[in-house]
């Protein structure tokens, strides 16, 4: 049991050091994510693992599941990219159709 809590800390750990590289710095990662910076640098470094009530803020942030952070690193970036993919072009497709609505009113 402990050598797989490790393992699962460990890749916890990893996943948000992955999910935070696209960020500038650790202070604007915190910020965007508000947290603690010293408390997101104590999780990516492993001397502390964050809660689940964080893991849910980061996961959030980057439109995932709490247990998508216990994936390997490559599926989990793969996740959370595809899944921010699907909902930026559903953004952009919702601003167009919107626009599209606006357009036609402003014709009748």
């Amino acid at each position: 049991m402990p050598a797989n809590r490790n393992k699962n800390i460990y890749t916890i750990r990893t996943n948000v050091r992955a999910a935070i590289e696209v960020f500038e710095n650790i202070s604007q990662a915190a910020d965007q994510l508000n947290i603690n910076r010293q408390q997101l640098t104590k999780y990516i470094s492993g001397t502390m693992s964050p809660s689940i009530q964080t893991l849910s803020r980061i996961g959030s942030y980057f439109n995932c599941e709490i247990d998508d952070f216990l994936l390997n690193k490559n599926d989990f970036i793969y996740k959370i990219n595809f899944k921010n993919t699907l909902s930026d072009n559903f953004s952009i497709a919702k601003n167009s159709f919107n626009q599209l609505v606006d357009q036609a009113s402003l014709s009748s």
